[in-house]
This record gives structure tokens, sequence and C-alpha cells, in this order.
């Protein structure tokens, strides 16, 4: 398949719309759902643009027991502090942030706790302060779903060296992370396949 010259279309005329806008999940792209939402459900819009906006990957999952390691999303530095003193090996992470940029693992004897905590507070977005979990060197699962049935994963490992399974940055080339597809490997989806079900409509 080829692409032709870019066309100025109304949308409206299509019969399928695809939102697959790049993150992180910001002003634009919440203008975006706002655009597609006067089409939607009369050209259809996957996702629809209502639920892209009502469900922010980082603080949706809250709503389900068991699948975070323990977590605090806030601007309070002492809550910060005690949630640090609390868990020793931490990671602190913006809300809207993307493709693990801005992802840092601060361990118990870290000096650079309160110079990260001032760098996030130059924003007006809470902090995400999270358990920091030996485990996720084993990578990062994602679940793709057509129609509520599990049609495939992937597993994001980080590159040796990083917190995050992948790295935006200047030397990304070097840090860059690699993936692992899983395509409809029964015993490999079965975990991953048991979490996204809890998230589908009994």
């Amino acid at each position: 398949m080829t692409l032709g010259p870019p066309e100025l279309t109304d949308l409206a005329e299509m019969d399928v719309v695809l939102m697959r806008q790049d993150p992180p999940f910001d002003m634009n792209y919440i203008s975006a759902t706002h655009f597609l939402e006067r089409i939607h459900p009369d050209t259809l819009v996957v996702n629809d643009p209502v639920a892209v906006r009502n469900a922010p990957e980082k603080i949706f999952p809250v709503h389900f027991d068991g699948l975070l390691p323990p977590t605090l999303m806030t601007r309070d530095r002492q809550a910060l502090e005690d949630f640090r003193a609390s868990h020793g090996d931490i990671i602190l992470k913006p809300v809207f942030g993307n493709g693990g940029a801005g992802v840092f693992r601060v361990r118990a004897d870290d000096e650079n706790f309160g110079s990260l905590i001032d760098m996030f507070m130059q924003t007006r977005e809470p902090i995400i302060a999270q358990a920091y979990l030996k485990d996720v060197r084993g990578g990062d699962k994602r679940v793709i779903l057509v129609e509520g049935e599990a049609v495939g994963a992937l597993n994001r490992v980080p590159a040796e060296g990083d917190a995050a399974p992948m790295c935006m940055s200047a030397d990304a080339p070097r840090r860059a992370n690699w993936m692992r597809a899983i395509w409809k490997s029964p015993r490999k989806l079965a975990r991953p396949c048991a979490i996204a079900a809890l998230f589908l409509p009994a």
C-alpha cells in the first residue's frame, strides 16, 4: 500500500476516524477529543473521544485494586517525603508524561530527591510517586484488544541502566529499549489477558 498526496477532507464525511494522537495527554490532545466528539457517533471515531479524554492512562488504573504498586499522586512536598521515607526505593514521574520521559528512580540514599521535586514543581501537574518494583526489569506488558478480544501483546523492556521502559531523549539511539512481541501466544498472553479482562464490561 502506498499513500497519495495529503488532501483536506471533512471528517464528518468519513466512515471511520482512527484517533492515535501521540502523547503527552496535554491541552492539544484534549482539544482533539473535543473536535472529534462533534462528528461521533455519526462518523465512528476509534476510540470514543469522550472515553479517551476521561481515561488518562496513569490515573485510570487506580480504579482497579491490585494493578499498581503503592502509589501517591500529589503536589504536597511533605507527603512525597513521607512516602519516600516509608518505601525507600521509589519512582518519580509526571502524571501526563509519555515514552518514559521524566521517569526517575530515587533510591533511599539518593541526594537528588529535593532537586527533582523542585523540578517537578515547576509545572502545575501532580507528581506520581511509586514504590520501585525490581520486576520492572522484566518488561512493561501491553495487551492489544479489538472488540474486547485480546489479539496480541508486546513487552517493553528497559535498556540496561534505564529506569523506564522507553526513553525519549537526545541520546535515545544509545539508550533505546527493545520490544518483544508475543503475538497470539496463549501461554504468554494468559496473565496479561487476565488483567485486561478487569477493564472489560461483564
